[in-house]
């Protein structure tokens, strides 16, 4: 076996919030999987979905495990192993132990991997280090979820159920943001663009309310700081639809539609880090992509 892998961060929040997201399903599949079933007890299942895109695959991979020591909020300890035999690391062949420390007003995480193989290591080494910058990205978008938001109130003059469409639906979704690979419409699916980066971009739906609402959770896909996505990881995103009589909109507002009835269409994109630097640039890009791609699209 070789030597263990072994990666540290420093993370700005406390250790019983960084600690959630190892044992929580809906906040571990916001850095680490795209699914993940969790019994967070000694001996219980930590059963994990890895995407395979990494791997330069369509395929997904299937993390087995189980959690040997949990000592909330400073220890989680679990075995680690794949499914697939092409990954070279059986499951409960290798164990992963995280430890949380405080460190002045945030934590340090130290991860070691103990006994992996050594034609697995780089892989392992790499995809750790990837791993823990999604973690610190998605814990502190957590953080800022009360306060840090952008919204934008779009009027598109088209059914709602046809701008629903565009929301939920692979064609819908092509014909304004970029090109969707899939559009899994059901809460817990998952939507995946590919925007030709060379990585996807992937969102959980987490609430979906059949003509009236969509709510996104973005699992993440860029770590290029240079990319205004790499802010993007563990941040909500929801577009809410009503329908509007023209005849109920006060002067002089009622000029910017013609027909009797229109969408209306208010879009929130929240849980952005305090001080995020992109920010500002992806609220004025919603904008522009909503009210030019969005409502040109169902316009038409």
């Amino acid at each position: 076996m070789a030597e263990p892998v072994v990666r540290e961060i420093d993370i700005d929040a406390a250790p019983e919030t960084v600690f959630a997201f190892f044992v929580e399903p809906a906040k571990l599949t916001r850095w680490l999987a795209d699914e993940a079933v969790l019994d967070p007890c000694a001996g219980g299942v930590c059963v994990q979905v890895h995407p395979g895109d990494d791997r330069g695959s369509d395929r997904s991979f299937h993390m087995s495990g189980r959690f040997v020591e949990v000592d909330p909020p400073r220890r989680v300890v679990f075995t680690w192993g794949f499914t697939e035999p092409e990954i070279g690391v059986p499951p409960d062949s290798t164990t992963v132990e995280v430890t949380l420390r405080p460190n002045g007003s945030g934590t340090r995480v130290r991860l070691v991997h103990h006994d992996l193989p050594s034609s697995a290591t780089a892989d392992h080494e790499q995809g750790w280090t990837e791993m823990l910058r999604r973690l610190d990205s998605a814990v502190t978008a957590g953080r800022g979820a009360d306060g840090q938001a952008m919204r934008h109130e779009i009027w598109i003059e088209a059914p709602q159920e046809a701008v629903f469409a565009a929301l939920t639906t692979r064609d819908g979704l092509d014909g304004w943001w970029g090109r969707a690979v899939a559009a899994d419409a059901e809460v817990g699916g998952v939507v995946e663009f590919d925007h030709g980066f060379g990585v996807p971009l992937r969102m959980r739906v987490t609430d979906l309310v059949d003509g009236e609402r969509v709510e996104w959770t973005c699992l993440g896909g860029f770590d290029d700081p240079g990319n205004p996505a790499s802010d993007w990881g563990g941040t909500r995103l929801s577009f809410d639809l009503t329908t509007v009589k023209k005849a109920d909109v006060a002067p002089p507002l009622d000029a910017y539609v013609s027909r009797d009835e229109f969408t209306v269409l208010r879009f929130e994109h929240a849980g952005w880090a305090p001080g995020a630097r992109w920010f500002a640039f992806c609220s004025t890009a919603w904008a522009v992509t909503l009210e030019s791609g969005l409502k040109t699209s169902c316009q038409e």
